[in-house]
């Protein structure tokens, strides 16, 4: 278990960037608050800056996540430009340590969802980063002004938090509690359980909610009948992730719909 301080950038007047009747602001506080639910759920102890819509300045988050004592500190945004640009990034003040270990893979987490890896920058002049005197990281959750990214920062939401989670868990370690948020199947071994009836050989998992497990690289299937399952590698196939089962099975679309 660790203590995790979450930024939700700008806030209040300050809206960040703008694109499609968006409001970074709005974005990010929401993505905070889910990826917050998740890492609670898991046993972690979770400090926000922010859960509403008000601003303080980036030098006053920062002081805020060295007082509360917490071991990593993460701020949520999302980039702008010209409206042909986009993809994920993660900034960080030195690409090294648990800076390091958490952009790693949240670069790897987002681009299995479909966002353009854009890798991690190094930024030693914002203050979330300067001033914070735990290891931190910058998330650039896709161009609030592409039309692709804000479709994937919509169509994917959970896994997008569910990701961020899993990118600060690398930095942080596991925690103590039973499981993910309400909408994903983690547990805190990174694996999963799940029942259907009447499966056979290729038959496609159709289960009704918590897409955030289809990016977990093992997990057991427990189905009615006594036969259980391992995946040993998943891949992504367009929109759909497909497991190898150690079972000899072979690979099969995962598309889970209800937890068991």
């Amino acid at each position: 278990m660790a203590k995790i301080c979450l930024d939700a950038g700008h806030g209040g007047k300050d809206p960040g960037a703008t694109g499609y009747g968006r409001k970074e602001k709005d974005d990010v506080l929401k993505l905070t608050k889910k990826v917050g639910a998740i890492l609670t759920n898991r046993g972690h102890s979770i400090v926000y800056t922010r859960t509403t819509d008000i601003y303080e300045s980036p030098s006053a988050k920062a002081k805020e996540g060295n007082a509360s004592g917490a071991a990593f500190f993460a701020s949520f945004h999302r980039n702008s430009a010209k409206p042909e640009a986009a993809g994920h990034e993660t900034l960080v003040y030195a690409n090294t340590g648990k800076a390091k270990l958490c952009a790693d893979a949240a670069n790897k987490n987002m681009a299995s969802i479909g966002f353009k890896n854009r890798g991690t920058k190094i930024r030693t002049k914002l203050a979330v980063l300067r001033g914070t005197t735990m290891p931190a990281a910058l998330f650039e959750t896709g161009f609030i002004t592409n039309k692709s990214d804000n479709w994937l920062f919509d169509s994917r939401f959970n896994a997008i938090a569910q990701g961020y989670a899993d990118a600060i868990e690398a930095a942080v370690g596991k925690g103590s509690g039973s499981g993910g948020s309400s909408s994903s199947n983690t547990s805190t071994s990174g694996s999963f359980t799940i029942k259907v009836s009447g499966v056979a050989k290729g038959d496609v998992l159709n289960i009704r909610s918590g897409a955030g497990a289809n990016y977990k690289k093992t997990g057991e299937l427990k189905y009615n009948d006594p036969n259980k399952y391992t995946i040993v590698k998943t891949k992504k196939n367009g929109s759909d992730t497909w497991g190898k089962l150690k079972s000899g099975i072979g690979w099969i679309n995962l598309k889970y719909t209800k937890r068991a």
